[in-house]
């Protein structure tokens, strides 16, 4: 991860690709190509306060891949309304199969994740911003 200090403070702002408005850095088969230098805010995606607030957020959170059929409740990513297709929601079918590549996070790296979430959010100079499309 990138330190504080290494940009002295400064800011970048991600550019949306203007047919679908999903990052720039989302290449066709749906993986970043900056991953290992990505930002603080994806890095810490999605342990951010704002969804780990409650089930409910947690949950809202989650959609599915493109190539999946949704089912009651689910829904696809979409630029308006975000989403992690990483998030498997508790309604979602738990059969062993379905589940057999679910990795478990652990609690000290999420509560890490959240503190630098929101040690970055802070520092952000922008309110609207802040407001529109990264909330705490």
């Amino acid at each position: 991860a990138i330190e504080d200090e290494e940009y002295g403070g400064s800011w970048m702002c991600l550019k949306k690709k203007q047919h679908d408005g999903s990052c720039t850095f989302l290449k066709e088969s749906g993986q970043c190509a900056i991953y290992s230098a990505r930002p603080v805010q994806c890095e810490t995606y999605p342990f951010w306060p704002s969804i780990l607030n409650s089930m409910e957020t947690w949950e809202d959170e989650a959609v599915v891949q493109d190539n999946t059929p949704l089912r009651s409740g689910e829904r696809y990513w979409n630029a308006d309304e975000g989403g992690c297709e990483g998030i498997i929601a508790p309604s979602a079918s738990s059969t062993s199969e379905n589940n057999a590549d679910v990795r478990i996070v652990e609690r000290q790296t999420i509560v890490a994740k959240m503190k630098a979430a929101r040690k970055q959010w802070r520092r952000f100079p922008a309110d609207e911003i802040k407001e529109t499309s990264w909330f705490l």
